[in-house]
């Protein structure tokens, strides 16, 4: 009767820990839209953005939340993308060689990058999840310090999904 007993806690034991592994392997967004929400952003640029939206709509894997009531050009934005760990990678070697632009703090890794002529980009992995946040807070000129404290302050609300 031991021997039932004990197979049967081990049975429960190795039940609950695949559902508990299931749950977080589905927890991992699949639509960038889903990590951050419309009030998180417009707290964080200061001013009302619509409803995050897919650049391209048949691509999940970005979304672009945009200064309310004004066109794409003037528009202060933030862009969210998931990436896969060849990407993170890919941009951390372009900056491996300006420990400044290496963050701690931020997930399991992090760093800044500015993509040619685009904003300063903030780059964050955590576990096997990866995703970049690109702030423009002034359509007239770059503001790179104050991006960089924008995309901090979402990238800390992204990985409370996570």
């Amino acid at each position: 009767m031991n021997e039932i007993t004990n197979l049967c806690r081990f049975g429960t034991v190795l039940v609950t820990t695949c559902a508990s592994l299931a749950l977080a392997q589905a927890a991992v967004p699949n639509d960038a839209c889903g990590l951050l929400n419309q009030a998180q952003v417009s707290a964080a640029l200061g001013v009302d953005v619509e409803a995050g939206q897919h650049p391209v709509q048949s691509d999940r894997m970005s979304c672009n939340w945009r200064e309310h009531g004004k066109p794409e050009g003037p528009a202060r934005n933030v862009i969210v993308y998931i990436l896969d760990a060849q990407k993170f990678e890919a941009g951390k070697t372009r900056v491996a060689h300006t420990p400044s632009a290496l963050q701690s703090g931020l997930g399991d890794d992090a760093y800044y990058f500015r993509p040619g002529r685009l904003p300063v980009t903030l780059t964050v992995k955590k576990g096997d999840f990866y995703f970049r946040i690109m702030t423009r807070s002034d359509a007239t000129r770059p503001a790179d310090d104050q991006d960089k404290a924008i995309d901090k302050t979402l990238a800390l609300d992204a990985l409370k999904k996570l």
